[in-house]
Formats: C-alpha cells, sequence, structure tokens
C-alpha cells in the first residue's frame, strides 16, 4: 500500500480523514496551512540539532 501525500489547508483537524492517521506522525499538523506546517518542522528540526553544536 502507498501512502498518498496530502497537502493541509484551512481544514480543521477532525474534518481531515487520512487512512495513515494513526500510523504516520505527520497528523498532528495536518490541520496547519502548508506554510506553518513546514515552519513548525524546522523548528523541530532546529531545536533537535541545536544539543549537537559541533554539528
Amino acid at each position: 500500500m502507498k501512502a498518498e501525500p496530502h497537502l493541509a489547508s484551512e481544514t480543521p483537524h477532525d474534518k481531515v480523514s487520512c487512512v495513515h492517521a494513526e500510523t504516520c506522525g505527520g497528523c498532528p499538523l495536518i490541520h496547519l496551512p502548508y506554510p506553518e506546517q513546514l515552519a513548525e518542522k524546522r523548528g523541530r528540526v532546529v531545536g533537535a540539532l541545536s544539543r549537537f553544536p559541533a554539528l
């Protein structure tokens, strides 16, 4: 089974239907507009990498 890419819109989280919602880990952000999803993901990566100053 191949997952279909899903770009979020202004749709409220409770109206998003995704068969992979329980397993993929991306759904907590799916209710956000796509640019906000990217900003949140970038922040998470920057935060994680900031714990490794040698990088």
